[in-house]
């Protein structure tokens, strides 16, 4: 971050100014992501809170500066995957894991994926999948939490996204089994837990994910790619639209059509007989 810059390693804390944070995040700008620049500004401020911990009078120079665009395009990455690619993922993710721990959280995420590819779920709302959101005798799934960050603590149970968040998913015929089998294996309410008792980390499953496909040259598949997957098969065969649109909780586009339109029995069809991709 600083290779253009020697005089700054051996400049007092105290003795930088703002000019000098400007000068080394605008360089880094020229030929790094977004995302890198962001961080080059984050180390700044990591500096200047461990002076000001150290008890050395300085200003967080950063406080004050926007971070600058970088010159880099943003290479957005595809969301697209195959019905192969995802029994793929999950064929490995049954023998994945040294140790306990490792283990049981891939067998964890090989059951979440399965639920997200049947169900169209958000990943934090299949993390936050509970017992009581599951009707075997209507074979609905009543959507109504995920799990979020409060400003206190992290991997809560928070309310979900939005108002058309909260809804109803029919239940495809193929996952019942699988939902059987881990509500009789819950402890509590909560499908999935993490060692310590509360929900996963998206963050760490997607890791998972990465090591594995690295480890085994594997096709690239994400927790959020699965419900790419869902939504490009739901939507493609929907005769209702809105019922699709819905189905996946997203946002309506009014709430008019939401009241005029009971597509109930659509929704119900649509996961039945999904095509697979």
């Amino acid at each position: 971050m600083m290779k253009d810059f020697d005089q700054l390693r051996y400049k007092q804390i105290s003795k930088i100014t703002t000019e000098d944070v400007i000068r080394t995040l605008n360089r880094f700008a020229e030929n790094h992501s977004q995302d890198a620049v962001s961080r080059c500004r984050t180390v700044w401020h990591q500096i200047f809170q461990t002076a000001q911990r150290k008890e050395i009078p300085v200003i967080d120079r950063t406080l004050a500066i926007k971070t600058p665009r970088s010159k880099v395009p943003a290479k957005p990455r595809s969301m697209s995957c195959t019905y192969e690619d995802v029994m793929a993922t999950l064929e490995n993710l049954e023998t994945y894991g040294d140790g306990k721990r490792a283990f049981k959280r891939s067998q964890d995420l090989h059951d979440i994926i399965l639920v997200m590819f049947y169900t169209g779920m958000r990943p934090q709302e299949a993390l936050a999948l509970a017992k009581s959101e599951i009707n075997f005798d209507d074979e609905l799934i009543t959507v109504y939490q995920s799990v979020g960050s409060t400003h206190e603590k992290t991997r809560q149970l928070v309310t979900t996204k939005t108002d058309g968040s909260l809804r109803q998913i029919p239940i495809a015929k193929e996952i019942i089994p699988l939902l059987k089998e881990l509500c009789d294996k819950a402890k509590k309410d909560l499908l999935f837990t993490d060692r310590d008792g509360k929900p996963y980390e998206i963050g760490d499953l997607d890791i998972v994910l990465i090591n594995m496909r690295k480890a085994r040259n594997l096709p690239r598949v994400t927790l959020y790619m699965c419900r790419h997957l869902f939504a490009t098969d739901v939507y493609g065969m929907a005769q209702n639209k809105k019922a699709a649109q819905r189905l996946m909780g997203h946002k309506s586009e009014s709430m008019t059509l939401y009241y005029l339109n009971d597509d109930s029995k659509e929704k119900y069809s649509l996961v039945q007989n999904r095509k697979l991709s």
